[in-house]
């Protein structure tokens, strides 16, 4: 999404459990620009000024795209409760800074107590957020509020059920992760465009692909194939593609019945196998991953500018924030060049997307107007208010009544996105602890690319860090 800035791990003395890194390229960056909704929604204005006593609601974000479109959508919030005899005010904090930066104050000002009414943020810091006590519970709200299970994608509701059975956040936008392809680089080398269907598929494809291109790791080489790997990513290698590999195995990575991960088993070594693939065939852009911003000579310029690599990960934000018109690094003809596969499956099993929320929206647990504030999330999620903001940002619908509503229905991709979300949507919901296994596939991964490590190795110290970072009650091995 963007100009991507990884998220690190959250100052660990602020919370009483394991700190939870935020997902690093699922947030559009706060340096990107889109093309702006040119209407702001309306609610009908109060016909008689109203009496109650006045209600100063905040709201704090920290990216300029989305601040921009919650000045357009915030009025129409007041003046639907003024036409409901309520008195509130919406005072925006904007806080214009990259996700690290943000992660540590919203951190600071949850446990001071100073913490904005209603903040927006990963849905992977939500976990430990909630078990520090900083979040409003959400769950009989939810519950109550029709449209929550009517319209609201179910992927989206399971993955907003914590371990105690509780929702503690609600989605903001959604977006699915596939594999984005050059197909005018695939096609100028006689390569074929089909999807695959199995890993093997997709190494064999790209095997031949890289054999016409010549040296992917020499002088201004042209690779194949990119899996994210190395801590410089933040939590992207998780996020954006090893958990992508790891589903493909039909494995399990945290065990619901005992409350414990999953650090060692048959399907984690497979999945490290892939990347392996990647190192033996000397297919991926293994020095460019030492860049201090390598999404930045990777995708931005070898995928988007150069055309010099010809596969990768990327999430649907990606038609507005990296490579459309006004994006990072455009791409002229963008729908001509470019074809989505879904991830391919270690056994042929149909291929898919993984689906998930773009953010996650939260209340604090010390809001003094509880209410109010889950009015203004009904609102942000709903009708013509959401439809500004999924525009916006370029992220797809949390709900299934929002394809006819401008401008979301002026994106023929946000539109057609919703498809392959809703027929091949996999998940997994991001249990406490998560943070220490982003860590770990980050660091194994890039040993596995840079093929200093193999896969079996990989998978060992994968165990380990996981179990020194969980404790050796919070893990198990896979019977």
């Amino acid at each position: 999404m963007q100009t991507r800035k990884p998220v690190a791990a959250l100052v660990s003395v602020v919370f009483a459990v394991s700190a939870c890194a935020g997902a690093a390229s699922p947030s559009p960056s706060a340096g990107a620009v889109s093309q702006a909704p040119s209407a702001a929604p309306s609610a009908a204005p109060s016909t008689a000024p109203t009496t109650a006593a006045p209600i100063e609601l905040t709201v704090m974000e920290h990216q300029q795209l989305r601040i921009d479109a919650l000045k357009q959508v915030l009025p129409g919030f007041e003046a639907q409760e003024a036409a409901a005899g309520k008195n509130v005010k919406v005072k925006l904090i904007e806080n214009v800074s990259n996700d690290q930066e943000f992660q540590t104050k919203i951190t600071l000002d949850y446990s001071t107590g100073n913490a904005a009414d209603v903040i927006s943020y990963p849905g992977s810091w939500v976990p430990d957020f909630a078990a520090a006590g900083y979040l409003l519970d959400l769950t009989d709200r939810l519950k109550a509020w029709p449209d929550w299970e009517q319209h609201f994608w179910k992927v989206l509701r399971d993955r907003t059920v914590s371990e105690d059975g509780k929702n503690w956040w609600m989605p903001n936008g959604a977006f699915y992760q596939a594999l984005w392809v050059r197909k005018d680089v695939l096609d100028a080398n006689g390569v074929s465009t089909e999807q695959p269907k199995t890993w093997d598929e997709l190494i064999d494809r790209a095997k031949e692909l890289q054999a016409k291109l010549g040296d992917c790791n020499g002088g201004d080489g042209k690779c194949a194939l990119q899996l994210e790997g190395g801590p410089q990513w933040g939590t992207g290698p998780f996020d954006e593609s090893w958990v992508d590999v790891f589903q493909g195995t039909g494995g399990k990575l945290y065990d619901d019945a005992t409350g414990k991960w999953i650090v060692r088993s048959k399907a984690l070594t497979d999945s490290f196998k892939i990347y392996q693939a990647l190192a033996d065939n000397k297919l991926a852009p293994w020095k460019r991953l030492l860049d201090p911003n390598p999404w930045e000579p990777t995708q931005y310029v070898m995928f988007g500018q150069k055309a010099s690599l010809a596969i990768m990960p990327e999430g649907s934000y990606g038609w507005i924030f990296d490579f459309g018109p006004t994006g990072a690094a455009p791409i002229p003809d963008i729908n001509n060049k470019i074809i989505v596969w879904r991830f391919p499956t270690q056994d042929g099993s149909p291929p898919f997307v993984w689906a998930t929320e773009t953010w996650a929206w939260t209340i604090a647990a010390k809001t003094k107007h509880p209410d109010e504030a889950f009015d203004l999330l009904k609102y942000l999620t709903s009708g013509k208010a959401a439809a500004v903001l999924y525009a916006a940002v370029g992220s797809l619908a949390v709900r299934d009544d929002m394809a006819n509503i401008p401008p979301y229905s002026d994106y023929k991709f946000l539109v057609d996105g919703l498809k392959d979300f809703g027929e091949a949507g996999v998940s997994f919901r991001f249990p406490v602890g998560i943070s220490k296994v982003q860590e770990a596939v980050a660091k194994v991964t890039l040993d596995l690319l840079m093929g200093t490590k193999d896969a079996n190795a990989a998978a060992e110290d994968f165990a380990t860090m996981v179990t020194e970072g969980l404790g050796a009650d919070k893990v198990e091995n896979a019977p």
